[in-house]
C-alpha cells in the first residue's frame, strides 16, 4: 500500500510519530522590538480592535525593569470611553483598560519572555499569562473607540511608555479559546479565524514601518523602537503523523 507523507515547516515526514520543531532565531521568529521606556512606540494610522463585539489581544513581552510609573504594552481608545490597554500601575499591578484596573496580578519582571492574552466576549473578560488563566473579571469590558492602535505606550498624549521587549502582537475580532491561546503561544499560529492584525517584526530592512502580516494593511509607524535578536522560544508540536514505519 502507498505510504502517507506530511510536509511541515519545510520537512517531509514519512514515518508515524510525534515531532517537535523548536523555533528560536529562525525564519519563523528571528526578531522582536526593544522599547526604551522613555519615548519609543509604534502606532497604526487606524483602529484595529473592533468598537463592538468580541475581541482578543495577545503578545509576548519581556522586561526586568518597572518604570515606577504607569506603562502600557498595547493600547487603543480614549480615557473615560472604555479605553483599552494592557500594562501595569506604579506598583507593578497589571491593569487591563479603564474597565478593569485591579486584576490582582503582578507584571512579571524576571527578564524572561511571557505570553499575555486578553479575551473579551459577550458575558465575561479573561486574562491569561503563558496559556494559564490568571484573572477573570466576571463581566465584559467595553470596546475601545476607533483610534490608532499603539504598541509600547498609552493612547493619546498620555505617554506611559513600556521598557522592554515586545514580540508577536496579534489582534482578533473573536474570543479565543484556551486551546487557541496555547496554539498561538507554542507556534505563532496566526491562521485562526478573525485575525485583524499581526505584527511579527520580521521586516528588519524597514526601520520606519512594521508590516501587518495579516495582510489587512494595519502597518505600524516605528518611533524609536529597535529590532532585537532577543526572541521567545516556541515549540511547534506535530502529533501522530500517519506514514510507513518501515
Amino acid at each position: 500500500t502507498a505510504c502517507d507523507s506530511f510536509t511541515w515547516n519545510g520537512v517531509t515526514y514519512y514515518q508515524s510519530g510525534s515531532y517537535e520543531n523548536n523555533i528560536i532565531n529562525s525564519s519563523s521568529n528571528s526578531y522582536s522590538m526593544l522599547f526604551d521606556g522613555v519615548n519609543d512606540y509604534i502606532v497604526t494610522s487606524n483602529s484595529v480592535i473592533p468598537t463592538s463585539g468580541n475581541f482578543s489581544v495577545s503578545f509576548w513581552a519581556n522586561t526586568s525593569t518597572l518604570t515606577g510609573t504607569y506603562a502600557e504594552v498595547v493600547s487603543q481608545g480614549a480615557s473615560g470611553q472604555s479605553g483599552f490597554y494592557i500594562g501595569y500601575n506604579p506598583s507593578g499591578g497589571i491593569r487591563l483598560g479603564d474597565d478593569w484596573q485591579n486584576t490582582g496580578v503582578s507584571f512579571p519582571t524576571d527578564g524572561v519572555w511571557h505570553f499575555y492574552t486578553l479575551v473579551k466576549n459577550s458575558s465575561n473578560t479573561y486574562f491569561y499569562i503563558d496559556g494559564s488563566l490568571v484573572a477573570t473579571k466576571g463581566s465584559p469590558i467595553g470596546n475601545p473607540t476607533s483610534t490608532p492602535f499603539r504598541i509600547g505606550r498609552q493612547f493619546g498624549n498620555i505617554g506611559e511608555y513600556f521598557n522592554g521587549y515586545i514580540d508577536e502582537v496579534m489582534v482578533y475580532n473573536t474570543s479565543l479559546s484556551s486551546t487557541d491561546i496555547l496554539d498561538i503561544m507554542q507556534c505563532s499560529n496566526q491562521s485562526l479565524v478573525g485575525l485583524q492584525a499581526y505584527w511579527n517584526f520580521e521586516n528588519i530592512l524597514n526601520i520606519t514601518t512594521t508590516t501587518d502580516a495579516s495582510s489587512n494593511g494595519n502597518d505600524g509607524l516605528i518611533n524609536g523602537a529597535l529590532y532585537s535578536l532577543n526572541v521567545p522560544i516556541q515549540s511547534c508540536n506535530l502529533i501522530n503523523v500517519n506514514g510507513c514505519d518501515s
